[in-house]
């Protein structure tokens, strides 16, 4: 009998803290809190709720904003215009469109409110994965080289004390094992001792939790449906190399760190364990780059 892996048993949302534990620089002034929550509550069905442009519950806590359409050097105390600004747990798609890439984007996150109504619930209720993030479209430049997916942090990190640095050296040791397991691996310059160099922590995108690859003349209504309340499944061999000529479906997750409540999940020791210990008071960029630092994507994820 195959054992029932630890992402897939069921588990209740932790609530989010009171309060953000610290504002990101410039945070406060940069996110405007949408308008009224639909009031449509989820019921013993667990219908879907219809939030179109997203879950407005999030202000609060974190926003996400799309850097490849902006400018990727703006002052770090400064937030990003509200038009790139990413919806969370919306039921539509926001574009995404730079020199590098164009497709569309849907972020899911376990909602601040575990008790809320959460338009993903279907498919995200029996997991303790936190968030999902999927993206769909097609490569406007062929990378020169693989490509990565992973988090890197702009700004120098800060000193750690004994406790951190293990706490540190513990996530390493498991994400090592973890992408091991899954024949992958992970890559870091950490402890990064170029201070004009970014802390990157990423892996090749070809593990991607999900890669589908589509013909670039396949019909929309054909193409995989990113804001499906259901499962995207599809791998591509690791010696694969991205091109122009196809559309790609990505999709990645975690169980393991929370963007609401800012801290680490499910892990030994450390869950329950602030960002900031590691990386200070500063947002973390999702990105996809190239050997040669070329980015392809850029998320911020700023958290109030």
């Amino acid at each position: 009998m195959s054992q029932q892996s630890p992402e897939s048993q069921p588990t209740e949302p932790a609530p989010p803290a009171a309060a953000a534990p610290h504002p990101v620089e410039g945070g406060g002034s940069g996110v405007t809190s949408p308008g009224t929550p639909p009031q449509q509550v989820m019921g013993p069905n667990h219908s879907r709720p219809d939030f179109p442009k997203g879950d407005p519950s999030f202000a609060p806590y974190a926003a996400m904003y799309d850097l490849m359409s902006t400018k990727r050097d703006a002052e770090p105390s400064e937030l990003p215009p509200q038009q790139s600004r990413i919806p969370i747990d919306a039921t539509e798609s926001f574009p995404i469109n730079s020199d590098a890439f164009e497709g569309k984007i849907v972020v899911i996150h376990r909602p601040p409110d575990p008790n809320g109504p959460f338009p993903y619930h279907g498919y995200m209720g029996k997991k303790r994965r936190r968030w999902e993030l999927r993206w769909q479209g097609r490569f406007k430049r062929k990378p020169s080289s693989a490509l990565f997916f992973g988090i890197e942090a702009t700004q120098p990190l800060p000193e750690l004390g004994f406790v951190a640095k293990s706490g540190v050296r513990l996530v390493l040791s498991i994400s090592t094992r973890l992408a091991a397991a899954r024949g992958t691996m992970l890559l870091t310059n950490y402890p990064n001792p170029d201070p004009s160099k970014n802390t990157f922590f990423t892996f090749p995108l070809v593990s991607a939790d999900t890669c589908i690859v589509s013909d670039l003349d396949t019909p929309p209504e054909e193409l995989p449906d990113i804001t499906a309340d259901k499962a995207l499944t599809g791998k591509v061999t690791h010696d694969y190399l991205f091109d122009t000529e196809h559309i790609y479906t990505f999709c990645y997750y975690s169980m393991y760190i929370d963007f609401v409540t800012w801290d680490l999940r499910n892990l030994p020791v450390v869950s329950g364990t602030s960002l900031c210990t590691f990386t200070g008071h500063q947002p973390i960029h999702v990105i996809i780059k190239d050997q040669e630092d070329e980015y392809f994507m850029d998320v911020l994820i700023a958290h109030r």
